[in-house]
C-alpha cells in the first residue's frame, strides 16, 4: 500500500469502513435480499461522505493540505459511491 497515492489511501480506507458497517447493519436487521445490501452500503457511503467533507475543510484551514484534499477526494467518491450503490440496488429490486 506504499505505493499508492495518499487520496486513494483515504478512499479505500473508508470504503472498508463503510462495507463492514453495512455488512453489521444487513446481518443485525435480517436482511436477506443483495439489493437490500446494496441500499445499506450506499446508506452507508453517503453518511460517511460528509463526515469526509467536513474533515477535508477542517484539515485545509487547520493543518496539511496534503490531507486536506485527500478528505475532500474521497468524500466526493463515496458521494457518488452511494449513488451508484443505492441506484443499482433500485434496479435490482423491479
Amino acid at each position: 500500500m506504499n505505493n499508492l497515492k495518499h487520496p486513494y489511501k483515504v478512499f479505500l480506507v473508508n470504503v472498508a469502513i463503510s462495507f463492514l458497517v453495512s455488512i453489521i447493519v444487513f446481518l443485525g436487521l435480517h436482511l436477506d435480499k443483495l439489493q437490500e445490501f446494496a441500499f445499506t452500503f450506499g446508506v452507508c457511503c453517503l453518511i460517511s461522505s460528509p463526515i469526509n467533507f467536513i474533515a477535508g475543510i477542517v484539515s485545509n484551514v487547520s493543518r496539511d493540505p496534503k490531507w486536506g484534499s485527500s478528505f475532500l477526494i474521497s468524500g466526493a467518491f463515496l458521494l457518488l459511491l452511494s449513488g451508484v450503490s443505492c441506484g443499482s440496488g433500485a434496479a435490482m429490486s423491479y
